[in-house]
């Protein structure tokens, strides 16, 4: 598979952290809530990630690799741009 774009988002890995994450619209407030702009938001939204593979898949090896490759490919600034962009006013006006 290439890194075309997919379904609206500009790759499959982007789609997937979508598909999974994006309507768990508490967690990603409270993600927003610590951060002051976009960049910020990418930035935890990936450490974000990163914890929960951390604490929930133990992985070595090719599968590993694989994981890292996709993870790596997740374009977090796109994500983090929807998202401030649907739920930032929201949290603002609370």
């Amino acid at each position: 598979m290439d890194n075309q774009s997919y379904a609206g988002w500009s790759n499959y890995p982007t789609w997937a952290f979508n598909l999974h994450y994006g309507h768990h619209t508490e967690w990603l407030e409270d993600i927003i809530r610590g951060c002051s702009d976009k960049e910020e938001l990418a930035l935890a939204l990936k450490d974000a990630l990163a914890y929960d593979l951390e604490n929930s898949v133990k992985a070595s090896g090719l599968f590993y690799d694989f994981l890292m490759y996709a993870i790596d490919q997740i374009d977090f600034n796109e994500l983090a741009e929807v998202y401030w962009d649907d739920l930032a006013e929201t949290i603002s006006s609370d």
